[in-house]
């Protein structure tokens, strides 16, 4: 865990702004990887989470450090093969909200060329590189998805920058110590590596 930005005062305020940053005018209209019609979200937390999303978000995070855009491309190809179909396609689909959020922004330049290079790229791997370019620390980067992939898999929950404090509060409420969790799955995946903020 020491390898692993924390949030220092323990109050979750820093995951909830990042949270709050990684959302600026990004909404996707339908389900992620998680689909709350054909599992509950311990199922995919303890199994599509912890096996395919953490591994490649972590791997993205370390290939951007390197700055290649063809290694990253080739990496997100592999991670959405791991998929079915409907999956892939809604993962691809969604990349589009980060695209054009962040159209113009500064800092963006590695975003913009995989517009350009991979349109149909996944959303997790968009998310990951907006986090990196706005310096969102890996865990809150994380838990910053992590939220995206609950909200947008909720059938009846639909979340916005006015009501997120509302929706915070649920999801926390319906899983207690999730940074811990989120914290302790980053150490088993990061193994020897030392990412820091």
């Amino acid at each position: 865990m020491d390898a692993i930005y924390q949030d220092n005062d323990g109050s979750g305020q820093e995951a909830l702004r990042a949270i709050r940053q990684s959302l600026l005018g990004v909404y996707p209209c339908h389900s992620l990887s998680f689909d709350i019609s054909n599992q509950s979200w311990i199922e995919f937390f303890n199994g599509y989470f912890n096996d395919r999303v953490i591994p490649h978000f972590i791997k993205t995070w370390k290939l951007l450090s390197e700055g290649d855009l063809d290694l990253i491309i080739a990496e997100d190809k592999r991670f959405l093969e791991l998929f079915d179909e409907q999956t892939s396609s809604n993962l691809s689909r969604a990349s589009t909200e980060i695209f054009n959020a962040r159209e113009g922004a500064k800092g963006m330049q590695m975003l913009k060329k995989l517009s350009l290079k991979s349109p149909n790229c996944s959303f997790t791997t968009a998310f990951s590189m907006q986090c990196s370019a706005f310096n969102i620390p890996l865990l809150q980067s994380i838990i910053a998805y992590a939220f995206m992939e609950w909200g947008c898999g909720q059938k009846s929950i639909r979340f916005s920058l006015e009501n997120i404090g509302e929706c915070e509060k649920l999801f926390d409420s319906e899983f207690p110590n999730f940074t811990d969790n989120i914290g302790r799955l980053l150490s088993q995946n990061l193994g020897g590596s030392k990412l820091t903020a």
